[in-house]
């Protein structure tokens, strides 16, 4: 998988993902600057339900179901098989892209 439309394209009703949720703490660092930790929860199954042109929702291991609304490519970091929604940062100078949620495709 190279890009976004390679990510929606492999996204099948059906299809059984992997899940990590990434989580951000923020602290005033030693020089009074706001700093960040990052930590990536254990992966999770999800499994593909419907599919639109602009979102995906998928079944939750306990039943529930989530959505998720397409980012823009540049919101995206592709690489193999593992997909990571990025966001801006606007508490941190230069509003770094942090990972927000991985999905990872089982070969």
């Amino acid at each position: 998988m190279k890009t976004l439309a390679d990510f929606k394209r492999a996204l099948t009703v059906g299809r059984v993902l992997q899940y990590i949720y990434h989580e951000t703490t923020f602290y005033k660092g030693e020089t009074g600057k706001i700093a960040y930790k990052q930590t990536s929860y254990e992966p999770e199954k999800r499994t593909v339900k419907t599919v639109s042109s602009s979102q995906v929702s998928f079944t939750k291991e306990n039943g529930t179901v989530t959505w998720l609304q397409f980012p823009k490519a540049s919101e995206c970091l592709i690489e193999g098989n593992k997909v990571t929604i990025l966001e801006p940062c606007d508490r941190i100078e230069g509003k770094p892209m942090l990972p927000i949620i991985t999905y990872i495709f089982s070969e």
